[in-house]
């Protein structure tokens, strides 16, 4: 998947007229930046709207996660059973991720704000389904059942372990659904509403803030492969790009 925005107002050309292809990584540019009082607008702006196009990424493979999980449950196929735990654990880690974890590399930005109160619930259910049995081990909504138990036969007395494993339920499936649902278009109107706080703090910054960025250059063969699609067609506007902001 390639994300990118393209909204800066800012045209440049080369010598004889004509646009030059130019890329700049304003990531490596924010953190050349961070100290600097007279970027921090701009900064800001890079860092959140990274943030989101993060966040909404995460939230797509959720969505991607489910439809699959949602196809297993109308399944012919016998065993399902580890592909539906792969994708269950998948689906949840990366929705608690993108929805509630706090990280140093990226700024929380309150998904849970697209739902109401009901929704929230549902919400908390998976971030506790995440905390109690996906990450840490624990019984969890009869997730998991284990004994130890004591018991006789012919034989006399003598105890075993005894398990009980769920590897995926329709209801959490069909709770992630409703939460990719009302998040995700949620996360895109942030995204395009930061990007353009972006575009505006890349028209105003300052020559000698700009010249720092441009000591900042991307490379698409190094980033992707210079044999993949994506760098084929980075500079395709029409391919594999999601989408303008303009």
């Amino acid at each position: 998947m390639v994300v990118e925005a393209e909204g800066c107002r800012k045209s440049r050309r080369g010598s004889q007229g004509q646009a030059m292809k130019q890329a700049f990584d304003l990531s490596a540019a924010a953190a050349s930046l961070a100290n600097n009082p007279a970027a921090k607008g701009l900064v800001g702006a890079i860092r959140r709207f990274d943030a989101i196009a993060s966040v909404r990424v995460d939230l797509q493979t959720v969505r991607e996660a489910v439809d699959a999980l949602k196809g297993l449950l109308q399944s012919d196929e016998e065993d399902v059973s580890l592909t539906g735990l792969a994708l269950l654990t998948t689906a949840v880690i990366t929705y608690a991720r993108a929805t509630d974890t706090t990280s140093k590399s990226r700024f929380r930005v309150g998904i849970d704000g697209a739902f109401d109160a009901g929704v929230k619930d549902v919400h908390k259910g998976i971030i506790k389904l995440r905390d109690n049995v996906i990450a840490h081990f624990g019984p969890g909504d009869n997730w998991n059942d284990e004994r130890i138990v004591w018991y006789s036969d012919d034989d006399g007395f003598a105890f075993t372990a005894v398990h009980r494993r769920v590897n995926f339920m329709a209801k959490t499936i069909f709770a992630l659904d409703l939460l990719c649902l009302l998040a995700l278009p949620y996360a895109k109107e942030l995204e395009i509403a930061r990007a353009k706080d972006l575009d505006d703090a890349l028209v105003e910054m300052s020559p000698k803030i700009e010249a720092v960025v441009m000591k900042h250059p991307f490379d698409p063969d190094a980033f992707y492969g210079s044999t993949s699609e994506a760098s084929k067609h980075f500079w395709n506007r029409g391919s594999l790009r999601e989408r303008r902001f303009e």
